[in-house]
């Protein structure tokens, strides 16, 4: 059996994709997600027997249990094209949204999980002519990871690839 932490989880869709594709040779362990009505979604769509956690950046690794593939999807909005492109130094209500990839790093830098599997969007990969992802990448090789990257387009998966596919779908609290 895999265990797998959901970090910036929202309403649990990449956690649904992994479920889909493991069943039951994936347990999630742990989550992490501190937008209180994400939160409540997600516990609408996944019955786990822990609390989610709030803010990933007050959580230490060591309250982290052992884990083997690390989900993910640390936020976008600091290199959307849709944005404000801020990257590394966006700043929302205080925080910066643009750093929190960081936390991954920190985490799977002490776990050592077997897989990293970071999502995001496009603009991530040409922010700032490319040095924004140049130093996730590094950022990955150093705690000794390979890193693969695929852009991908939503639209060559099918209308449900977004909100959830087969016997499960994502449900909106």
């Amino acid at each position: 059996m895999l265990k797998s932490i959901d970090l910036f989880a929202g309403i649990g869709g990449i956690r649904l994709g992994f479920e889909q594709a493991f069943g039951e040779d994936l347990k999630t362990v742990f989550v992490s997600e501190w937008d209180e009505h994400a939160q409540k979604t997600y516990k609408a769509n996944f019955a786990d027997d822990f609390e989610i956690a709030g803010d990933i950046t007050k959580i230490s690794e060591n309250d982290i249990p052992d884990f083997d593939i690390c989900l993910a999807g640390f936020p976008c909005q600091a290199f959307s094209l849709a944005g404000q492109r801020k990257g590394f130094a966006d700043d929302y209500k205080g925080m910066s949204r643009g750093t929190l990839f960081f936390d991954v790093a920190r985490i799977c830098d002490k776990k050592k999980p077997k897989v990293i599997f970071c999502e995001n969007v496009k603009g991530l990969t040409i922010h700032d002519k490319g040095r924004t992802f140049n130093i996730i990448t590094n950022t990955l090789k150093e705690i000794g990871y390979t890193p693969f990257e695929k852009v991908l387009n939503s639209r060559d998966f099918g209308r449900h690839f977004c909100c959830g596919m087969g016997k499960k779908e994502l449900r909106y609290a």
